[in-house]
């Protein structure tokens, strides 16, 4: 039998919020937002990584002075070394001149580096 007063009602409406969530322009202007801040922060990250390489070319430019000092003074050791080993070498043979060229075209070219 039921209990005294009866049995309580069932409801049986939806559960459901009325707001479900985000709508779909919500959506799209969060995307479109996300999408203009990250162009921002890249075109940022760029110019910042522009100002870094061209602060390292200026840098490494005002050296270049520095290291060409260092290899003549370099070069010339080496080619005294190379002149005195030439001449202890070439020391029996009459005429020869240490140092000369034996290329007559008159030009002076540094030897390369190989």
């Amino acid at each position: 039998m039921p209990p005294p007063g009866g049995f309580p009602n069932v409801t049986i409406k939806r559960g459901v919020p009325a707001a479900r969530g985000l709508t779909g322009g919500m959506i799209w202007g969060g995307m479109v937002a996300a999408t203009v801040l990250g162009f921002y922060a890249v075109g940022q990250g760029n110019i910042a990584r522009r100002e870094a390489k061209k602060e390292r070319r200026l840098a490494r430019a005002a050296l270049i002075p520095l290291l060409q000092a260092e290899e003549d003074v370099r070069y010339v050791m080496a080619k005294r070394a190379a002149d005195e080993k030439e001449a202890k070498l070439m020391s029996g043979v009459p005429g020869w001149k240490v140092g000369a060229s034996v290329y007559n075209s008159g030009a002076w070219m540094p030897a390369t580096a190989k």
